[in-house]
């Protein structure tokens, strides 16, 4: 038996405005919760700039210091051991360079830097974590300035 609910959809609270590229499930939390990524200005009227936290009641903007979400589309969203990653066709995030990937920590973002260079040379479009070890794959070439032929792992450092 399948443990998705049957008969009807709903919306959350007025939905988005534009489209919705990738989902992910907040996990062990008691409340319902869903991250929210895509080319997205408006969640539920409030400004979101390409990525929002629906918390099972209301909208959430992402925004830290510079309130700001991303400047351009996110293809994806992953919890990962109690941050948010984000991935896609991004420079910025909180008004911090990020290049294609960034963490939310809950109040701000951060790049995902390495020894020469910040983030990647173009997009992220997969993230799987495991161990403390978060694994990326796409579009790029280089990762922290590291060659990485389209798939990458970062160590958290």
């Amino acid at each position: 038996m399948s443990s998705i609910a049957q008969c009807c959809w709903t919306s959350l609270g007025g939905g988005v405005v534009w489209e919705v590229y990738a989902l992910d499930a907040r996990p062990g939390r008691d409340q319902q919760g869903l991250w929210v990524g895509g080319s997205i200005m408006d969640a539920g009227g409030l400004l979101v700039d390409n990525v929002a936290l629906w918390d099972g009641t209301t909208w959430v903007p992402l925004s830290g210091p510079s309130n700001t979400g991303t400047d351009g589309d996110v293809w994806l969203v992953r919890e990962v051991e109690g941050s948010l990653y984000a991935g896609g066709e991004f420079s910025t995030a909180g008004g911090v360079t990020a290049n294609h990937v960034a963490r939310w920590d809950g109040t701000r973002w951060w790049p995902m830097s390495g020894p020469t260079a910040i983030g990647a040379d173009d997009v992220v479009a997969v993230l799987r974590g495991n161990n403390g070890l978060l694994y990326a794959g796409g579009g790029f070439t280089s990762a922290g300035g590291t060659v990485a032929n389209h798939v990458a792992r970062w160590d958290g450092s």
